[in-house]
C-alpha cells in the first residue's frame, strides 16, 4: 500500500477513501453505482416513490367531512349572533391545509400524465377552492358581527361542494 488512507480489499483492488464514500451514498441514495468503465450499472430495484391513487378520495372525504363540519360550527355561531372565533379561525386554517394537500395529488396526477380531458376546468375548481377559505376568513375578521360568522358558512358549504364537483369531473362526469 503506497497510498496515504488506501485500503486492500478482498479482490486486491486498491480503494482510496473516496470510492468508499461514493459507494456508501450510492446505496443511501439508490443511485446505480458505475463500473470501472464509468458505465452505469443496471441495479434491479423498485422505485422509490409512492404509489398514488389518480384523485386521492381519502384526502377529498376529509376535506368535504371538515367543510361541512365548519359550516355547522359557523351555523351555530352565527345564530347565537357571536362573531368568529379562534377556533373557527383555525378550522379554517386546518382545512386550508387539506386543500392544499388535495390540490397537490391533483397537481402530481396531473403532470404524470393521469386526469380528465377537461383541463382548465378542473384547475379552475382547485384554483377556487385554494382561494375560499382565507378569503372567507378575511371578511369574516372585517365583519365582526353575526354576519361574519355567516360567511364562514357560505365558505364551508362552497367548498364542500366544490370538492365534489371536482370528483366529478376527475371521473369524466363533467
Amino acid at each position: 500500500m503506497s497510498a496515504i488512507g488506501a485500503s486492500e480489499t478482498a479482490a486486491g483492488a486498491i480503494a482510496t477513501p473516496y470510492a468508499v464514500r461514493d459507494r456508501a451514498l450510492d446505496r443511501l441514495t439508490c443511485r446505480p453505482r458505475r463500473h470501472r468503465a464509468g458505465a452505469p450499472r443496471k441495479v434491479d430495484r423498485p422505485p422509490l416513490g409512492i404509489a398514488l391513487a389518480p384523485m386521492n378520495t381519502v384526502v377529498s372525504t376529509i376535506v368535504i367531512v371538515a367543510s361541512l363540519l365548519l359550516m355547522l360550527a359557523s351555523l351555530i355561531v352565527a345564530i347565537r349572533n357571536r362573531p368568529m372565533g379562534m377556533v373557527l379561525l383555525v378550522g379554517f386554517a386546518v382545512l386550508e391545509v387539506a386543500i392544499l394537500v388535495q390540490a397537490g395529488f391533483v397537481i402530481a396526477a396531473v403532470a404524470g400524465g393521469e386526469g380528465p380531458d377537461e383541463k382548465v376546468t378542473l384547475f379552475g375548481y382547485v384554483a377556487g377552492q385554494v382561494v375560499i377559505p382565507p378569503a372567507g376568513v378575511f371578511l369574516a375578521l372585517a365583519e365582526r358581527s353575526r354576519w361574519g360568522s355567516a360567511i364562514l358558512v357560505v365558505a364551508g358549504f362552497a367548498i364542500a361542494v366544490m370538492t365534489g364537483r371536482l370528483l366529478q369531473i376527475w371521473q369524466g362526469g363533467a
